[in-house]
């Protein structure tokens, strides 16, 4: 199925990116000498992504009439980690909060839908290549959520099996139609596009994390 390839690039490339962010780290680390300057370099790396990725969580609270507060594009070092950014969140209840923690993957997945669309990448070099594969760097670096926006997930979808599985066993079914929707869904071409171009950016990454590896190794 599509959307099984896809997810399962989807998670490949959540660890590729947590991969290369690390080594990304490393190598500022090497260069500059200085935490304070390596965590800014970084920052500034991925501002842009990271701008989206708050938003997405801003505009979707904003959308489910959920209160948000200060909004940081700025690192700072938490916990022995690093903080690219934070929207301050009114709590709710879990399935909205779980909305909003997700926000940046859809607003993230939808970008990339778009210049997929918009701005198909042309071979030979072009300005347009580069601006396109710049966007899927910046977003599929940046658009996953954190554990602290997933706060309550695993509490919600358990709730949400139970109910199912209550629901299966006192012979509650979908009717045929929706099971057919949900299979044709399932097979979208969408999804194949979409699987090739989060499949690109693994290669991209991939590409980076060897070359800053190759680097950072010459100068041990």
């Amino acid at each position: 199925m599509q959307l099984g390839i896809f997810v399962l690039l989807f998670l490949i490339l959540l660890g590729v990116s947590h991969v290369l962010t690390i080594q990304l780290g490393r190598f500022l680390m090497q260069v500059t000498k200085s935490t304070t300057s390596s965590i800014f370099l970084l920052a500034l790396i991925f501002f842009p992504g990271v701008l989206v990725h708050e938003l997405g969580h801003f505009l979707m609270a904003s959308f489910l009439f959920v209160r948000t507060g200060e909004i940081e594009f700025l690192p700072k070092i938490q916990d022995g980690g690093i903080k690219l950014g934070s929207v301050s969140i009114a709590h709710t209840d879990p399935f909205r909060r779980f909305l909003i923690g997700v926000a940046p993957v859809i607003s993230g997945l939808g970008i990339l839908f778009v210049s997929v669309y918009y701005l198909p990448p042309f071979w030979p070099f072009s300005f347009r290549t580069v601006l396109f594969g710049y966007i899927l760097f910046e977003i599929g670096n940046t658009m996953f959520s954190s554990k602290k926006d997933m706060e309550g997930a695993l509490g919600l979808f358990l709730f949400l099996g139970f109910i199912g599985i209550c629901l299966f066993i006192l012979g509650a079914r979908l009717p045929d139609g929706v099971m057919s929707v949900l299979l044709q869904f399932t097979h979208l071409e969408i999804f194949q596009e979409m699987s090739k171009w989060v499949g690109a950016s693994i290669g991209v990454n991939i590409f980076l994390w060897a070359v800053l590896k190759a680097v950072t190794k010459k100068h041990y």
